[in-house]
């Protein structure tokens, strides 16, 4: 019988070709010699096809290591055992193989899936659900937004309002193409962070006050007019003039916060820059490649104008984003009553399912005593985890399984542990919200653990590519 094992946390950025997926096979083989039993050690990576191999790696390690002696040997000693015997590597296979049922080795989504699937009544969606395919959620989408233009009375014309908000008054231009892109780039980002107050409430952002005042437009008037009065009484650069009289009449037309004209952009961000100058009272900018010496009353009537221009940009874009949460929030009721409720899910919605930081009752009253329930089940049940390719976890996805990993990593008795390997280096899935920083957060995280209970292994030989393809990369990260 083995005697009770101290079980150490660990996390190994290992680099491409350094050997990762022979220290995740002994990883798993190890936890097995020290009487951990295989379906309690949770592995996941993150495609179907490097879990496939990491399956098929432990059983051809153990079937070689149980019929060759040298294999035994080596292996043994990699694993801190010297003395494994091919009999003991025979004895894990069985073991292995007579567990191969109820391993729980795949994706992170897969994992995901099946906590879903024991609890589909509980947040209110069909027990027969599904995962769509990237051309389904299309169709279910354009659906949603047919239905939502549809929609009649008072909620469709207030659609349609926060719809001209969003899109700058430019709603009839491309008006699905445009919708859809909203939708698929904040669409979570709107799940997480549901509430009204997160979207262009001034009062929100700015609790102390807002520090670009907005001018009424005779005083506005006033001020261009007194400025351009000034430019000409202190220059005679014609070209200086005329360049100023056109940039004020754009101030004065442009009360909507709409984009700089590209022949005024150079000049307007040269004022920008030179705004610390100005509040010292004496500036030099550039227009139309001759210098303007700015200095006394004209720099404080630029200061003016210019706080006008931010300002009237920054409420214009505070405005959109208020018209983008009602678009969001108009499709997000729509999809959930049409397509959620009948089962019809995404990888996300698994993510957003566990979630504990999220307002549960967007999807159907999921409270937290039910998180709790889930999370204390699967506790007991799973001692180990070993997460592959960490770089490429997502913020919501991590926010799914965090306290249980949590959990075994913090456990005082030290019974259970966390091995995580990841490289920043290969992050290539960013665009599904791979998040690197989660990586770096974990190390130092787990860095507090102290010695005891945590260690960090660099993997950094690479057998795969050359010194200066290396060598590059590592000046890049």
């Amino acid at each position: 019988m083995n005697k009770p094992v101290n079980f150490l946390n660990e996390i190994i950025p290992a680099s491409a070709g350094t050997g990762k997926t022979y220290r995740l096979t002994n990883k798993f083989i190890q936890l097995m010699h020290q009487g951990v039993k295989p379906e309690s050690i949770v592995a996941l990576t993150f495609t179907k096809k490097a879990a496939a191999e990491f399956f098929e790696e432990i059983l051809k390690k153990l079937a070689k290591c149980s019929t060759d002696a040298d294999s035994a040997k080596s292996i043994g000693k990699d694993l801190g055992y010297p003395d494994l015997s091919q009999e003991k590597f025979l004895d894990l296979l069985r073991v292995f193989i007579d567990a191969m049922p109820r391993l729980e080795l795949g994706t992170l989504d897969s994992f995901l899936y099946k906590i879903i699937n024991q609890i589909p009544f509980e947040i209110g969606i069909d027990n027969e659900f599904e995962l769509m395919t990237d051309y389904e959620i299309l169709i279910e989408r354009e659906a949603v937004y047919r239905k939502v233009f549809e929609n009649s009375g008072k909620s469709g014309e207030e659609f349609l309002v926060a719809f001209k908000l969003a899109t700058f008054g430019r709603e009839d231009s491309g008006i699905l193409r445009n919708l859809d892109d909203y939708i698929n780039n904040l669409h979570n980002i709107y799940l997480y962070n549901p509430e009204p107050h997160y979207w262009g409430n001034e009062l929100h952002i700015w609790p102390s006050g807002f520090d670009w005042e907005v001018l009424d437009k005779n005083t506005l008037k006033n001020k261009t007019k007194k400025l351009l009065q000034l430019i000409k009484e202190n220059n005679d650069k014609d070209i200086i003039i005329k360049k100023w009289r056109t940039y004020f009449d754009w101030v004065l037309i442009n009360d909507s916060g709409n984009p700089v004209p590209s022949d005024l952009r150079t000049l307007h961000n040269n004022l920008l820059q030179a705004r610390d100058e100005l509040n010292k009272g004496d500036a030099s900018i550039n227009v139309s490649r001759n210098k303007h010496f700015i200095e006394g009353e004209q720099a404080d009537l630029f200061l003016e104008i210019l706080s006008h221009i931010v300002g009237t940009q920054i409420k214009a874009q505070a405005s959109r984003t208020r018209g983008l949460w009602k678009v969001l929030q108009s499709f997000e009721d729509e999809y959930q009553r049409t397509v959620r409720k009948r089962g019809r899910l995404t990888f996300s919605d698994l993510s957003y399912f566990l979630s504990s930081n999220h307002s549960r009752e967007s999807f159907g009253g999921l409270v937290s005593d039910l998180i709790d329930k889930v999370e204390y089940r699967l506790d007991a049940k799973y001692e180990h985890w070993l997460l592959d390719e960490f770089q490429d976890t997502s913020r919501e996805q991590w926010n799914a399984i965090k306290n249980l990993i949590d959990e075994a990593a913090q456990d005082p008795e030290a019974k259970r542990s966390v091995f995580i390997v990841g490289d920043i280096k290969q992050s290539i899935y960013a665009w599904r919200g791979g998040d690197t920083q989660l990586f770096r957060e974990q190390r130092a995280k787990y860095r507090n653990l102290g010695s005891q209970r945590y260690q960090e292994t660099n993997l950094n030989l690479s057998i795969r590519s050359s010194s200066p393809i290396i060598e590059m990369t590592n000046s890049i990260f």
